[in-house]
């Protein structure tokens, strides 16, 4: 039983700081005396995956990007499902993704801000980004994205269908 003494510390002491941290005074009648000054901090949501079902088209892409990008040169390839884009790197194979999709319209695609981004100066942003397909194609244009990988690879050149 030596040791219960330590918990019961342990777990009393932050109770009484949080019991202390009201920032309503209490009247002996139990009630605050007045509602807090502005309400509770939530923290931002995270971001929601959007179904690519019906927009964007499913299947296996591939662009060849060039050196001097900040995304790998070689053959990419892009394999975009109804619940995300997944790219392979040409020189290692590594699979990943752009980051999640919270956005997608007819023309417009908008990826969470991805904060494993190496290549980004400040604070992370959203990549925007507007699409079009023709004959098969893809090709995306910048709107706005401080994740330079991101956009080099979706921009860097237009996305062919596998096969085709």
């Amino acid at each position: 039983m030596r040791g219960t003494s330590g918990v019961l510390v342990a777990f009393a002491i932050p109770l009484l700081v949080i019991a202390g941290c009201s920032n309503a005074a209490t009247p002996s009648g139990g009630a605050p005396s007045s509602p807090p000054s502005a309400p509770p901090a939530t923290a931002a949501p995270s971001p929601r995956t959007v179904s690519l079902t019906g927009l964007l088209p499913a299947g296996s892409y591939t662009a060849t990007l060039p050196s001097g990008l900040e995304a790998a040169p070689g053959t990419w390839s892009m394999e975009i499902t109804q619940d995300g884009i997944t790219w392979i790197n040409p020189q290692n194979g590594a699979r990943f993704g752009p980051g999640d999709v919270v956005e997608l319209t007819s023309n417009t695609i908008v990826f969470a801000p991805d904060t494993g981004c190496p290549d980004q100066a400040g604070a992370p942003t959203a990549g925007t980004y507007t699409w079009h397909l023709d004959g098969g194609t893809l090709t995306f244009a910048l709107v706005s994205d401080s994740c330079l990988g991101r956009r080099d690879t979706l921009i860097g050149a237009p996305w062919g269908p596998v096969g085709q």
